[in-house]
């Protein structure tokens, strides 16, 4: 098989992709055509030789090549533009977790986006909000842990040394 199935297909992401995709090139792709139509159209019907022919139908296809250019470049730049930029916010909290910065909002609360996404991005950038809030949760409970030791161990009058089975000093 020439394709081998991905363990994971963001189904939706390409879906819209392809949907944009297609709903900008096609209007594009037909407007240019009309648009060479009526340039033939005119054209055609004041010349007289073969080779004013040929350039007028060579004028059209450079044109059209032209427009659907530009229009499939404008419509891929833009597309790329919106998937990227949800992956943007997720980078972004992932290295605010990286860090140990936990000041990220809510993605449901986020203002950084107007549009309301739905999908596997929105799903990407809800599991690592739930991630970095678990860390938050257990870094607080081992700062908490860490003072009470330290709080216990310095009321204590007597040394106190701890060693792992191999004989591995770990405090004292």
């Amino acid at each position: 098989m020439f394709f081998k199935r991905p363990q994971f297909f963001p189904k939706q992401l390409f879906l819209r992709f392809v949907l944009q995709q297609v709903l900008g090139v096609v209007p594009a792709l037909v407007l240019a055509a009309l648009g060479a139509r009526l340039y033939l159209a005119e054209r055609l019907s004041n010349l007289s030789s073969v080779q004013d022919v040929v350039q007028a139908y060579d004028r059209a296809f450079l044109f059209l090549a032209l427009v659907m250019a530009v229009a499939v470049s404008s419509i891929s730049v833009w597309t790329g533009y919106r998937l990227v930029l949800p992956l943007g916010r997720i980078l972004v909290k992932a290295r605010s977790i990286l860090k140990r910065e936990y000041s990220f909002s809510r993605p449901d609360h986020d203002p950084s986006h107007a549009e309301d996404e739905q999908g596997e991005w929105s799903d990407l950038e809800s599991a690592i909000h739930r991630i970095g809030r678990d860390m938050q949760k257990k870094d607080q409970t081992l700062s908490r842990e860490r003072e009470e030791l330290e709080a216990i161990l310095s009321a204590i009058s007597e040394a106190v040394v701890a060693v792992d089975r191999q004989g591995n000093l770990l405090f004292y």
